[in-house]
């Protein structure tokens, strides 16, 4: 199997995205690297550019519907970009925090926009006052989680996070009980 280009993918490493490419994608694509963008734009930049073969970003979500920022770039560059393959990933959120917190104490929850709206009702349900953050990606509510180190603030996130950034589970399931996103692999049009 020869491996050829570089494969771009929104968010980073245990992001969801990340998890569509390890169970998915990487059967389909043989990168011989995988580079990670914190905006969904970058990754259909990195492929437009050439920079990257394949790119992979989250479409659509069986609760909030079309993801915005890849609505956007698709329309922005749909003479240039088409879908090369699709994947449906059932998506779980986790509340993670660094050790000490206590879900009685979180003042703050970051996370992408689209988990915040996902987990609306039981944000609603067991912490009604926290203020929410929006972040680029989960991947970097839990990077600013880790780095800030205070117990008040904490991310929603996929588990797999709270093992890499030695974190905390403080709630799990917190999303809705049938969450699925649809990913998809973009590559530029053939000429």
């Amino acid at each position: 199997m020869e491996k050829e280009g570089t494969l771009a993918v929104f968010g980073g490493r245990y992001s969801n995205t990340d998890k569509a490419v390890q169970s998915y994608f990487l059967k389909q694509v043989h990168p011989e690297k995988i580079e990670y963008f914190p905006e969904i734009d970058e990754v259909f930049q990195s492929v437009i550019s050439g920079d990257a073969k394949w790119g992979v970003v989250p479409f659509r979500n069986s609760n909030e519907g079309v993801v915005k920022a890849t609505e956007e770039a698709f329309n922005l560059y749909k003479n240039i970009i088409e879908i090369n393959g699709r994947t449906q990933m059932k998506i779980d959120h986790y509340l993670v925090g660094i050790a000490g917190a206590l879900l009685e104490k979180v003042a703050t929850i970051g996370s992408h926009p689209q988990a915040l709206r996902q987990c609306k009702r039981w944000i609603e349900e067991h912490l009604p006052l926290a203020l929410q953050e929006e972040k680029e990606s989960t991947i970097f509510a839990v990077e600013s989680v880790a780095k800030e180190g205070n117990p008040a603030y904490v991310a929603i996130a996929p588990f797999e996070t709270s093992e890499a950034w030695n974190l905390k589970i403080l709630a799990e399931n917190i999303g809705p009980e049938k969450n699925e996103t649809e990913f998809i692999l973009i590559v530029r049009k053939e000429a």
